[in-house]
């Protein structure tokens, strides 16, 4: 495992460049540790806090996966995760780099050395964690089945903390979601008070409602799990909201969905940016190749369209929703790019000749957050 780590510790990487594996491994060499992992500046600067945390995924050579996550005692940290096509040999990796608030770095330590051991299974992926405790001793844990057991927990937990933290060196910030009215605040408080019912059903339509609502409620959600004394049942549901927000949830498509995605293509042909724009939220994922960060880049990008293909005084043929399953790999690609969690749905947008499939996340207002042609 030790070899298997001092292999994989130089692993770097540009945002979901296309290229062959060969040729990525050897720029990521090239491109040293991560920002979380590098010294400090010269000019006698002091070295930065020691690492709290390092985290190496290998996947089975079947899957071709690779996660490399560093963070530093202050809370820097830098994430890679990288997949290679065995079927012809390209590379694709997304690199973020951001900084986890202490509340967030302490929840992440304690997840990891509270874990237990995991089933095992042979050419499953290798996971190894090392880390230091609070007493400052150096302890590490390793798996071989990263799909089960509370390794799978483990790794959603790193990667949604990645993705809402961090970010593509380079780019700004995603636009944060507009905040909930005062109104809006009160019934989403009353939801959360429904997570502990004792009604099976109304504490299962409260929990998809808080679902739908999406990164809005978050900050109200993680208030009401850090109170003393919750019910367990209560406790359950805020936990499962919250991992519903870092991981995108497949919702079958409802009319609502079906229309907004029909509109949207509608009104990109017709050439008007600024319906387009308004039906739309970032981050966005553009063409299952990278992520829009902010609405002023994601209209930009619209006026691009229009510009290369022009005003087009046509109409979409038909739309359809795309079963959950089906839409599970679109919408594992948007959370690859960084795509906020939630209920999304995927629809097909069928046009003369083509068809368009996009993303729409659920809610009161269904909005679109990615498409691919």
């Amino acid at each position: 495992m030790k070899a298997i780590l001092a292999m994989l510790v130089a692993l770097g990487g540009a945002a979901w460049a296309a290229k062959p594996a060969a040729r990525h491994d050897q720029s990521a060499r090239q491109a040293g540790a991560d920002a979380a992992a590098k010294p400090a500046a010269d000019k006698g600067a002091a070295a930065q806090p020691r690492q709290a945390l390092q985290m190496v995924y290998r996947g089975g050579w079947g899957a071709g996966v690779l996660r490399d996550l560093r963070v530093s005692g202050d809370g820097q940290f830098g994430y890679v995760h990288r997949r290679v096509n065995k079927s012809d040999g390209t590379s694709t990796a997304i690199r973020l780099a951001g900084r986890l608030p202490e509340a967030k770095l302490k929840e992440l330590l304690a997840a990891v050395a509270g874990a237990g051991e995991g089933p095992e299974a042979e050419d499953a992926g290798h996971i190894l964690f090392e880390w230091t405790d609070e007493a400052g001793k150096r302890r590490s844990r390793s798996y071989t089945h990263p799909r089960e057991g509370p390794c799978a927990e483990l790794l959603d937990l790193v990667d949604g903390l990645a993705r809402r933290y961090g970010r593509t060196p380079g780019q700004p910030p995603a636009s944060r979601p507009a905040a909930l009215t005062a109104e809006q605040a009160r019934a989403a408080a009353a939801l959360i008070a429904q997570l502990g019912a004792a009604d099976l059903k109304t504490r299962e339509a409260a929990t998809e409602k808080l679902k739908a609502i999406g990164e809005q409620v978050r900050d109200l959600l993680e208030a009401r799990a850090k109170q003393p004394g919750l019910d367990p049942e209560l406790a359950a549901r805020l936990e499962a909201v919250l991992k519903a927000l870092d991981r995108p949830e497949a919702a079958q498509a409802t009319a609502a969905d079906i229309q907004v995605a029909r509109n949207w293509c509608d009104a990109l042909l017709a050439g008007k940016v600024d319906d387009v724009l308004a039906a739309s939220d970032v981050p966005f994922s553009w063409d299952r190749k990278e992520q829009v960060a902010t609405a002023e880049a994601l209209l930009d990008r619209f006026r691009q369209v229009v510009r290369r293909k022009g005003q087009r005084d046509i109409r979409a043929a038909g739309a359809e929703a795309v079963a959950p399953g089906e839409a599970a790999g679109a919408l594992d690609k948007h959370r690859e790019l960084g795509g906020r969690g939630g209920r999304l749905a995927l629809v097909k947008v069928v046009l003369q000749r083509d068809a368009v499939l996009v993303i729409v996340r659920q809610g009161e207002q269904p909005k679109v957050v990615g498409f691919s042609d």
